[in-house]
């Protein structure tokens, strides 16, 4: 054995034709050892073996076997990537060359072996060039390894195919080392896959010690499931990773060893909520679409979701060329040529720019996505946020009323909800906007007697995980930078839901609504702690929390205090009662308003104190008009 790892060693650093030529060398040695170890098995006499080599059978395997191993691509194959599928190939070739054999034995009317002796000479010969192919490939392989530095050591979760496929890639790109299996099934404890042995997951505790890193090979897991194992895992202080989704396996978007990091979104409290297909189409299909802030991290998905429903017109409205460039080549690269969106350059305020879209591309649907929702910057900014989010939102109105577009819907924010903060008290009174244009619509239908022209509705849901400004990237640079992670307040929680969950609830809102005014919210589960989350996030980095009892952990989570307008928690209704609609994790709810003449009239008073920048007589404003905002900026002003 140590003779043939030194030829085997000589032979990984030849030449690729001196390899070849070596090959080809075995594989005649062996097809002949083949030949003599058949009839010595059979009990023929030597005289016999003799004259069945030397007259015809030899020659007629070097002239006839090697040339068709070289035809039929024998000699094409990687050795070191050799699989099953390609040991099958060698053993039909065999076959298929004992045929050969046959066929000239009986051509030439040679001395033929018996039916028994064919059968046992294809036998030995497959077994033959399998087995030192494969010992080729395991000496090859580890000679590859220790070309690298030493391999880390790692385990797998899944015993199934995907956790079996996911070992094999992983020998063969010698990126890890796998030396365990973990299985919720408790029929495969115990077995083996290649060797490695499945353990019950209660052995990780055992078992940590022996590697650094877990893959989660489960690509179907419910997002329940996942947080339960994940729990585990990081209790245990091991990193771990997912592989891509059973969707993108089975559409070639990832392969099996395209790891990803385990998503915040796999921690969520709640599994997602599954979209309504036929709600999703209802109001999107064949109608032309505008999104206004179609480049941020809501209004981009929006755009994403609505093109893949076949929209006669998709019309993005952006005023930063950045984002609106970037949604704007994503899509035509995905899009045919005339499905590619509308790109415009321009504010949602710009009432007069507005008004023309909607009537030049006679536009059916809106979602306005556009707003100023930073609390700390808004906060800083306090006429901006309110100018942008309050008069945006009755530019679109007002223009949804004169082009006579069928439904108008806006993306709002559990901030609304007695707000603390400048940014969520605009975002109310942009709300109020909306309701003040859903009243105005139904009298008009009421008095004229005809159906309501455009319905008006909106949409409230809470942190969206991964947008701008949120929580989670901020904490992950953080900890990309070494710590400290900063934390306003230990008891502070937070409801999150996913980008895509956000688009797809707006999208099916606008279906539900009907005669407009309502107020739409996801069952949004249970609310997580912004610690816990942390704390997640730090151990899922594979590193450890510094705090008194770690002092010499990775990561210290400083706490520094509720910044101006922060709450502890957020709401999503304020004194309204959630109704039931036709998706069972939708609710749409009926809210206080104020008469729009009443409103109308309070706005152009806000105009004209923004113009002249008056801050003082902008807060009083907005807070007369947003009874519930306790406004802690105005309160230091006065």
């Amino acid at each position: 054995m140590i003779l043939i790892k030194k030829f085997l060693r000589l032979l990984f650093f030849l030449n690729p034709i001196f390899r070849l030529i070596l090959l080809i060398s075995i594989d005649t040695v062996l097809i002949i050892l083949g030949v003599f170890i058949t009839f010595y098995f059979q009990g023929n006499s030597e005289e016999i073996i003799i004259y069945e080599i030397s007259r015809w059978l030899a020659p007629s395997i070097f002239f006839v076997g090697i040339p068709f191993f070289a035809l039929t691509g024998q000699y094409f194959g990687l050795t070191k990537y050799s699989s099953s599928s390609g040991f099958y190939r060698l053993a039909i070739r065999n076959f298929v060359l004992i045929a050969l054999l046959f066929i000239i034995g009986n051509v030439f009317q040679k001395e033929m072996p018996s039916t028994s002796s064919w059968l046992l000479l294809w036998l030995i010969i497959t077994t033959l060039l399998i087995s030192i192919r494969l010992l080729i490939r395991d000496i090859f392989l580890s000679m590859c390894a220790s070309q690298k530095n030493i391999i880390p050591k790692a385990a797998i979760y899944g015993a199934g195919s995907a956790g079996a496929q996911l070992a094999l890639s992983l020998r063969l790109s010698r990126d890890y080392q796998v030396i365990s299996f973990f299985d919720d099934n408790e029929k495969l404890w115990g077995r083996t896959i290649n060797g490695i042995k499945i353990n019950s997951p209660r052995e990780i505790t055992k078992l940590k010690h022996k590697f650094s890193h877990i893959f989660l090979a489960i690509p179907s897991i419910g997002r329940s499931n996942c947080r339960q194992i994940i729990k585990n895992i990081e209790n245990q202080g091991l990193s771990v990773s997912r592989i891509p989704s059973l969707e993108d396996l089975t559409s070639g978007k990832a392969r099996i060893d395209s790891f990803r990091p385990i998503n915040i979104e796999d921690l969520l409290g709640r599994d997602p909520a599954i979209p309504n297909e036929e709600l999703l189409r209802d109001s999107i299909h064949g109608s032309v679409v505008c999104v206004t802030g179609a480049g941020g991290s809501i209004g981009s998905e929006l755009c994403r979701q609505i093109a893949k429903i076949s929209p006669s017109k998709l019309i993005l409205l952006e005023i930063s060329e950045p984002n609106l460039y970037d949604i704007n080549e994503e899509l035509c690269q995905i899009l045919p040529k005339d499905q590619h969106p509308i790109a415009i350059l321009g504010s949602a305020s710009d009432q007069f720019l507005v008004e023309k879209i909607f009537i030049d591309y006679s536009v059916d649907v809106v979602f306005h996505a556009a707003a100023y929702k930073h609390v700390p910057l808004v906060e800083t900014n306090p006429i901006q946020g309110i100018s942008n989010n309050v008069f945006s939102t009755f530019s679109i109105c007002k223009s949804a009323e004169v082009a006579g577009v069928k439904k108008m819907l806006l993306i709002s924010s559990d901030k609304a909800v007695r707000p603390k903060n400048v940014m969520g008290a605009s975002k109310r009174l942009a709300e109020l906007v909306v309701q003040a244009f859903a009243e105005k619509a139904e009298e008009t239908s009421n008095y004229l007697n005809q159906p309501i022209k455009c319905c008006y509705s909106m949409v409230r849901f809470g942190n969206v995980l991964n947008s701008s400004g949120s929580v989670v990237p901020l904490f992950q640079n953080q900890i990309m930078n070494g710590g400290p992670i900063t934390l306003t307040n230990k008891e502070a929680v937070r409801f999150f839901m996913t980008i895509p969950e956000a688009a797809q609830l707006v999208l099916q809102a606008v279906s539900l609504a009907k005669r407009g005014g309502e107020v739409y919210l996801l069952d949004m589960g249970e609310p997580v702690r912004i610690l816990d989350l942390a704390k997640k996030m730090i151990r899922l980095n594979g590193l450890t929390i510094k705090e008194p009892n770690n002092p010499k952990g990775d990561i210290e989570i400083s706490i520094t205090g509720l910044r101006a307008g922060e709450k502890l928690y957020e709401e999503l209704l304020i004194d309204a009662t959630a109704n039931p609609t036709d998706h069972p994790l939708i609710f749409s709810a009926k809210e206080r308003k104020i008469s729009y003449e009443l409103l109308f009239l309070k706005l152009k008073q806000l105009e004209k104190q923004i113009k002249i920048q008056n801050t003082n007589s902008v807060l009083e404003i907005v807070l007369d008009l947003v009874s519930e905002w306790e406004s802690q900026l105005y309160k230091k002003k006065n």
